[in-house]
């Protein structure tokens, strides 16, 4: 009776273990995800500040060739007047 009790208790112990091996494997699993999810979030945030910043660029360049423009215009003006 005794033995037979021995083996239930091992044979307990060792599921109760492998239980536990497995909600640390999964926890571990999780908070992988969780942490790829999280990087991927700040790769997308970060692609959008990079093109707003590049359209910023953009928009700050045409408005450089514009005042270049316009300020040539204005010499052509003064020099005629």
């Amino acid at each position: 009776m005794l033995a037979q009790n021995d083996n239930v208790i091992e044979e307990t112990c060792e599921t109760v273990y492998k239980l536990n091996q497995d909600k640390e494997v999964r926890y571990l699993c999780e908070m992988r995800e969780e942490g790829q999810r999280i990087l991927r979030t700040y790769q997308y945030l970060l692609k959008e500040k990079e093109d707003a910043l590049a359209e910023s660029a953009a928009t700050i360049a045409a408005l450089q060739d514009q005042i270049k423009s316009l300020q040539n215009q204005v010499d052509s003006l003064t020099k005629q007047v």
